[in-house]
Formats: structure tokens, sequence, C-alpha cells
């Protein structure tokens, strides 16, 4: 599946687009800013946090693994994610620069 655009992924999904605010914050791994493939996990959205984390390679669970930004600023410093940020809670995504693109739900980021 490679996206025409930011709506594409949710209507060829068939879910109710849930676009974060730019002011919300999400958690983005920084590895992630210059990694030839990524992959988002999103979970409820609470306390001003859009419930996206963004990621390369494998979460070693180390405090400083993730650094907060707001959604707002994903354009300069994560460009690659943009269009799967209106998923709604509980789905998965990993892309890379070529075009890769594999989405799917996932039950069990809905517990958290």
């Amino acid at each position: 599946m490679k996206p025409r655009s930011i709506a594409d992924i949710c209507k060829e999904l068939g879910v109710n687009p849930m676009p974060p605010r730019p002011d919300e914050i999400l958690g983005l791994a920084r590895v992630a800013r210059t990694a030839f493939h990524i992959w988002g996990d999103r979970t409820r959205p609470e306390n001003g946090m859009c419930g996206w984390l963004i990621g390369s390679g494998e979460n070693t669970g180390a405090l400083d693994f993730f650094e907060t930004t707001h959604v707002a600023h994903l354009a300069e410093t994560c460009p690659l994610a943009l269009p799967f940020l209106d998923l709604p809670p509980g789905y998965r995504f990993i892309t890379d620069k070529d075009g890769y693109v594999d989405v799917w739900f996932d039950e069990e980021l809905l517990r958290y």
C-alpha cells in the first residue's frame, strides 16, 4: 500500500481519521530523525500527548530513547512519519524512504 496523501491511508483501511493537534506532544526517538526506516505505535491520547511513539530500530527501553516534541515540528524533524499521523489509536506502521509501507491494527496498544 503506497499512500497518495495523508487521508489515503485511513480511507484504504476504512478507519475514521483522528489527526493529532499541532500543539500535542509525541515521543520521537532521536535515531528516527535521520533513519532510513521508521516505525510508529499509537496508544490512546491523554494529558496533551497524542499517543504516538515514533522510532527506528529496537526500542531499548532506555529513559532517553524518546524525546518529546510537538506534532507541529514533525515536518522538520521526521517528515517520513507525516502520512500516518491520522491513524487512530491501536495502529502501528513501518515505512522507509524507498516507499515500503506496512500498517496494521494491534489491540494491545489500547491497553496503555
